[in-house]
């Protein structure tokens, strides 16, 4: 993954941790759609330790975007310092 697209925007990633965080989170909703409609019956057919529930996916998904916002942010301030501009410039472009 080398970028995504974002408020119409296709916006290049950069980092790598960025990149594989935002892919687990991709495959993670999939892994949701399949268990809605009933292509996964049991937490077995996936990784009996990961999902138990319905809920537990859900729940692994907005840990997994959770990451990749840090990291992002971490990335974006890391940026700021680099040619100062204030953080908030970053939010509304």
């Amino acid at each position: 993954m080398d970028s995504i697209s974002w408020l119409s925007r296709k916006l290049p990633i950069r980092n790598t941790k960025l990149a594989e965080a935002i892919i687990s989170a991709d495959e993670l909703g999939s892994e949701i759609d399949r268990y809605k409609s009933g292509q996964i019956t049991s937490s077995s057919e996936i990784n009996s330790d990961l999902i138990e529930t319905e809920l537990n996916l859900y729940d692994k998904v907005l840990a997994a975007y959770a990451s990749a916002e840090s990291i992002a942010k971490s990335d974006v301030k890391e940026h700021e310092v680099k040619i100062k501009l204030p953080f908030s410039f970053f939010l509304h472009c």
